[in-house]
C-alpha cells in the first residue's frame, strides 16, 4: 500500500525511527510503517534511521493491547532467512540477535502486561 493508500485509508503513516517513537499509542489504532520500497537493510550494515525489528513489536504491542478483544501479532525476521540462503553468516547472526532481542520483548510485555 503506498503512502498515499495509507493515509487515505485513514492510517498514521510511519516512515523512520522517529515517526515510531512519536506514535501515540494509547490513541492510535491504525498504522502503516512505510519503511521502503524492498527489504529492510541488514542489522549488520547499520539500519540509519529505521527502527529495529524489536521496536517494531513493541510498539505494534502498545497500540493492540488497546484492543479490549484481545490481540494477534505476527512477527516476522525474514532477513535471517535470506543471509541463511546467501549463506552470509555474520548478517545472519546479526540478524537472529536482533529477532532474539525482539522476542524478549514480546516475553516481557507478556509478563508485565497479561494477568
Amino acid at each position: 500500500m503506498s503512502v498515499a493508500a495509507a493515509e487515505t485509508a485513514a492510517y498514521t503513516v510511519v516512515t523512520d525511527r522517529d515517526d515510531l517513537g512519536a506514535i501515540d499509542t494509547q490513541n492510535v489504532t491504525r498504522v502503516s510503517g512505510q519503511f521502503g520500497d524492498t527489504n529492510l537493510p541488514y542489522e549488520f550494515d547499520g539500519l540509519g534511521h529505521l527502527p529495529h525489528l524489536s521496536q517494531m513489536a513493541a510498539t505494534s504491542l502498545n497500540i493492540l493491547a488497546n484492543n479490549t478483544n484481545g490481540l494477534f501479532l505476527m512477527v516476522e525476521g525474514g532477513r535471517i532467512d535470506h543471509a541463511g540462503h546467501s549463506n552470509d553468516i555474520e548478517r545472519n547472526i546479526c540478524e537472529t540477535v536482533e529477532f532474539s532481542r525482539t522476542l524478549q520483548v514480546v516475553i516481557n510485555w507478556a509478563v508485565t502486561t497479561i494477568h
